[in-house]
């Protein structure tokens, strides 16, 4: 976690197998859902509070990023 000007980012990052190309075609579209209900929740929550979700994931890992801004 950490801050950036007025965003405050938390990053979780893995070095695993990745996702699946068209898990990840879901979970970038508006039916992340349909992937499950903690990456739809996550994004939903963020949004609610004006914060982005953001998913990079290669056969190297992948990359879990939540921006909030923050008004301190």
């Amino acid at each position: 976690m950490r801050r950036i000007g007025p965003e405050i980012v938390l990053e979780i990052e893995d070095d695993g197998i990745g996702i699946a190309s068209d898990v990840m075609d879901r979970v970038r579209s508006q039916s992340a859902a349909s992937v499950g209900v903690g990456i739809a929740g996550m994004r939903e929550r963020l949004s609610q509070l004006g914060g982005t979700l953001e998913m990079h994931s290669s056969p190297r890992g992948t990359i879990v990023r939540a921006r909030l801004r923050s008004e301190r």
